[in-house]
């Protein structure tokens, strides 16, 4: 199996929701919340996604000939701004149900490529227990869009898209790893996936609501400078004793790290070092802020 390591937004337990202390985005509109930048990521993805299940999962000849082509249209389609649009289900009565299923749908579109999928905020946040909004993940949203582009090869079977759906999130859910830190009655986590070699890259903390992303492919790099890196792998994540400055928590992320490296003939290797991050954590209890301080990554033999 090839490596790509993409640290993303995930559930805390096993439901479809992680937490997140925003509310949602426009009634209809662009995707202003959390729940809406994580679709749009998901969509942007999805070739992606579809592949490394493809090349890592046991699938079936038929179902692998449909997936492909869900591919193929999802290809031509997920750099389009404007192919995602979230309404409210609940202000257009009616919208997300059909009458060959009575469930209230995630999603919906019509049966051609060029259609838009229409997403229902409603579901895309919800309160917990402890009254805190939860935020449907990303594993979720990809098996949605792998249903919706289904329909825009003409299928209508929304069990057997449910299906092919469930395939590809079964794949993200068990390449998924969570680090977590205790701050007195709080915890701080670390959301990370291990995919293949071309699979995006993103790391995201969250601490008391709050959420920052960082984007890890700026900052790869191999020990040659005549390979360029393609992707990485992280394992023995950790977090190190937590410093506290008195007015802020300095928070130190630590694991091992293998980047895939190719060469000019398309040849790949694997350098071996060690990943660093260096978070600083406002303790302002109104409104905590996280900001990252450095990042580093050194090779064992340098």
């Amino acid at each position: 199996m090839k490596y790509l390591f993409l640290l993303l937004i995930y559930t805390l337990s096993t439901n479809s929701f992680a937490r997140n202390g925003s509310g949602g985005g426009d009634i209809v509109g662009n995707g202003g919340g959390l729940a809406e930048q994580n679709f749009i990521y998901a969509l942007t993805h999805l070739p992606e996604f579809i592949t490394e299940t493809l090349n890592n999962e046991p699938v079936y000849s038929d179902d692998k000939a449909t997936l492909q082509q869900i591919y193929q249209i999802a290809l031509t389609q997920y750099q389009k701004n404007d192919k995602l649009k979230f309404i409210s289900g609940k202000k257009n009565p009616g919208f997300f149900e059909s009458d060959t299923d009575s469930e209230v749908r995630l999603a919906k579109t019509d049966f051609t490529p060029e259609s838009l999928i229409y997403i229902n905020l409603d579901l895309l946040y919800r309160h917990n227990e402890f009254d805190e909004v939860e935020v449907l993940t990303l594993p979720v949203m990809v098996a949605s869009l792998v249903h919706e582009f289904g329909h825009q090869l003409n299928l209508r079977d929304h069990h057997y898209l449910d299906f092919l759906g469930a395939k590809v999130r079964r794949f993200i859910d068990r390449n998924q790893h969570l680090s977590q830190l205790k701050i007195n009655d709080r915890f701080l986590y670390i959301y990370s996936y291990s995919m293949g070699p071309q699979a995006p890259t993103l790391i995201t903390i969250q601490y008391e609501g709050i959420f920052e992303s960082l984007d890890l492919r700026p900052y790869l790099k191999c020990q040659h400078e005549a390979q360029r890196p393609i992707g990485f792998t992280l394992s023995n994540q950790h977090f190190n004793p937590l410093f506290d400055s008195y007015e802020n928590y300095v928070v130190s992320f630590s694991s091992w790290i293998k980047v895939a490296c190719m060469n000019d003939a398309g040849q790949i290797s694997y350098d071996d070092g060690d990943f660093k991050l260096v978070y600083i954590l406002d303790r302002n209890d109104q409104k905590p802020t996280i900001s990252l301080v450095s990042l580093d990554i050194s090779f064992n033999n340098l």
